[in-house]
């Protein structure tokens, strides 16, 4: 009889972490640019503090902006090769940045989401530091 309690309370102990289970699928993919007239816009990352602005001329000439969490840069030598962004950005204290990113599609939970994936980012949000960041497109 004391053996049934014990499995009972065993039982019954672990019933809500059954209940808990969360199960989240994502994933990216790159998109293959071949028109650079769909770049333009803006990207914000997972802060509304890191954004990168791009502009296409009608000339097809790339220029843009990247704020990252109050130091804002001009983007120079941008490059579009396939899915991949490379630029170098002149931040107003002087200092350069290499940017690279790589155009994908975010799909969460079957929602479809365009965006920037940054590659070494180093962006430090509270204690969590990331090296890569996906900027979605507004």
């Amino acid at each position: 009889m004391k053996n049934i309690a014990t499995l009972l309370l065993v039982v019954v102990a672990s019933l809500p972490l059954v209940g808990k289970s969360k199960h989240k699928e994502k994933s990216y993919e790159p998109v293959r640019i071949t028109d650079v007239g769909q770049l333009a816009g803006r990207y914000v990352g997972i802060n509304p503090d890191y954004v990168i602005d791009l502009n296409v001329s009608a000339d097809g000439l790339i220029s843009g902006r990247m704020r990252d969490f109050g130091r804002t840069a001009g983007l120079e030598n941008i490059h579009i090769d396939g899915a991949e962004l490379t630029a170098k950005a002149l931040a107003s204290d002087g200092s350069r940045l290499l940017l690279h990113g790589t155009f994908v599609n975010r799909i969460r939970n079957g929602q479809v989401a365009f965006g920037l994936m940054v590659h070494d980012a180093d962006v430090q949000i509270d204690d969590v530091s990331l090296s890569q960041l996906f900027c979605r497109k507004e």
